[in-house]
């Protein structure tokens, strides 16, 4: 039977269905097509990995998903020109230049941004139509790039961003799984500096150049679902976990996954440094972080154990290294007692990937030193909140642990807690920030990232908050923008406190008082890092019992006439 035979017999049955049956029962449709209501719709046949039926009035058959093609569907889709030795596809913001004839390791074409780049937040980007996370495979992101006196790169997909590994010698290439955010529709992926540079406007310095942005698919097992941790239960035999011992310094230094040492006498992923050594080490897993849409309020939840009266620095986004906290989540400080820690997880990682690092610093060479680290899970708790724009605004987390704290001075006391306390908290909520600090020595500070939004006519973006500052504070009490970047070795006195972009002092005394902050313009739809500090006085030395308290509440992202527009 020729194709108008066919089509004209199925036109002729459901002719018939329609007139006379009144379409009672599939059958009458004819082969091929069945009854929905009142009318006879072709069938969806089974169709294999990557396919989607595609229907019209007469036929339905399965067609690649979008960023597939070929038969059997495989991913041909992704950024276009990703070598940049073609200057179309990718658009260019505040100076940074797609420059075909520059080589680079893969040959002719890189992108560059020149210090006025990565002080104005340049970027370049593109938007690329991506498949459902179902319909496709796990993919990640490989980037070829090298950079100089900047505060690192940051992929960004969405509003999830990922921040590359500092590289020193010439060229890297790291490669990293793409999480939820960067599937299902247009995804604007771009490649910025992470942050500038706090005197990049009266002395700029620093480049970033790349030479290759790709999305592949990844290899088997590599990269977890959404929700999931790489061997989050630190089972023996199981990989997942990342294992960095220095090789510098002295003593027996092991880190490692062992058995019998989590929870529960369950295996752990264990750092142990033994008495009179002083070598430091780290461990990471990864984590994927799901969007709110599919786990509302996602937080991170992990049990750990450590000898008594020491710290150990947690940081959440890229692995730094044992001597650097680039993203910090916590410093844990130790009774001797197992514990379980909660975290909400900040807008800024939602739908994306991070590595979940633990690091041991040196420094106490006497005694011997054990972290352990079990059970880490991504969870839903409503105490976290929905706000997108900036995490917890009003702080009503508690009993959970804030997540952005620096604290170097070991001095009992002094710490960041996320409080319910109606009395203390700026009416008329219940949850407050508290940073107490007990000697005008104490060096700790609170952090959190704020999405920019774009100014709005005549109205640029704003950060508003309030604040509760002794009349005496005895030490510097500060906010501040950006950082110094990767702060080596949190318990040196210099690199902590310097290396901001703007700064300001918190004013003391009669209680609750309003704040209202510009943020930077130029960095409007991405996220800037904030910071509430404590930084020691130049009066001689003193101890405060009970520690001093700085209280934070109510943060807003809103746009105000008072601040400067792009």
């Amino acid at each position: 039977m020729h194709f108008h035979e066919v089509q004209w017999s199925r036109l002729s049955s459901v002719l018939v269905c329609l007139l006379f049956s009144g379409c009672a029962d599939s059958s009458s449709c004819g082969e091929g097509f069945e009854q929905q209501g009142n009318d006879c719709v072709p069938i969806c046949p089974a169709c294999n990995d990557h396919e989607q039926c595609e229907k019209t009035t007469t036929s339905a058959q399965c067609q690649c998903v979008v960023g597939y093609a070929g038969d059997p569907c495989e991913w041909s889709g992704g950024l276009q020109n990703a070598g940049f030795a073609i200057d179309e596809s990718w658009l260019k913001t505040k100076g940074a230049a797609i420059l075909p004839l520059a080589m680079g390791p893969s040959g002719p074409g890189i992108a560059s941004f020149a210090s006025s780049v990565t002080c104005n937040a340049g970027a370049v980007s593109q938007v690329v139509e991506m498949p459902s996370y179902e319909d496709a495979e796990p993919f990640v992101i490989e980037v070829t790039y090298r950079m100089e006196n900047v505060l690192g790169v940051d992929v960004g997909y969405n509003r999830a961003f990922r921040t590359l590994r500092s590289t020193v010698l010439g060229w890297n290439t790291d490669r990293f799984c793409l999480g939820e955010a960067g599937y299902g529709g247009p995804v604007n992926f771009q490649i910025a500096a992470a942050e500038r540079l706090p005197d990049c406007f009266t002395a700029p310095i620093g480049t970033i150049e790349v030479d290759n942005f790709e999305i592949l698919v990844a290899e088997s097992n590599e990269c977890p679902p959404p929700g999931a941790v790489l061997n989050g239960d630190a089972n023996v035999g199981e990989g997942g976990w990342v294992f960095d011992v220095e090789s510098i310094g002295t003593g027996a230094t092991e880190a490692s996954l062992v058995s019998g040492v989590g929870q529960s006498g369950s295996d752990g992923a264990r750092i142990y440094k033994p008495a009179g050594g002083d070598r430091l080490a780290g461990m990471y897993t990864q984590l994927t972080v799901p969007l709110a849409d599919s786990l509302p309020s996602p937080a991170l939840r992990f049990w750990w154990s450590a000898t008594r009266d020491r710290r150990y620095y947690v940081d959440l986004g890229t692995y730094p290294g044992t001597r650097i906290a680039f993203r910090p989540l916590d410093v844990l400080e130790s009774d001797g007692e197992p514990q379980t820690s909660t975290y909400c997880l900040p807008p800024w990682i939602h739908g994306g990937v991070a590595d979940l690092t633990f690091t041991q610093r040196g420094g106490f060479t006497e005694d011997e030193a054990e972290l352990v680290v079990d059970r880490v899970e991504i969870i839903s708790d409503d105490r976290c909140g929905n706000s997108a724009d900036l995490l917890d605004p009003s702080f009503d987390s508690s009993p959970n642990r804030w997540p952005g704290v620096l604290v170097s001075i070991e001095e009992p006391g002094s710490g960041v807690r996320v409080l319910n306390d109606p009395a203390r908290a700026h009416p008329p909520g219940a949850g407050l920030l508290e940073l107490s600090y007990a000697s005008n020595a104490s060096r700790l500070e609170a952090q959190t990232w704020v999405w920019v939004p774009p100014s709005e006519e005549n109205r640029g973006p704003q950060l508003v908050f309030y604040s509760n500052v002794p009349a005496s504070p005895g030490a510097n009490v500060f906010w501040a923008f950006g950082t110094a970047g990767a702060i080596q070795d949190l318990e040196c006195v210099d690199e902590f406190c310097s290396g901001v972009s703007l700064t300001e002092e918190l004013p003391p005394g009669l209680g609750w008082r309003r704040n209202a902050v510009c943020l930077p313009a130029e960095w409007a739809e991405r996220w800037y890092r904030f910071r509430v500090a404590i930084r020691p006085s130049d009066d001689p030395f003193e101890a405060f019992d009970p520690p001093r308290t700085v209280l934070l509440d109510d943060f807003e992202v809103r746009s105000d006439e008072s601040c400067p527009t792009l």
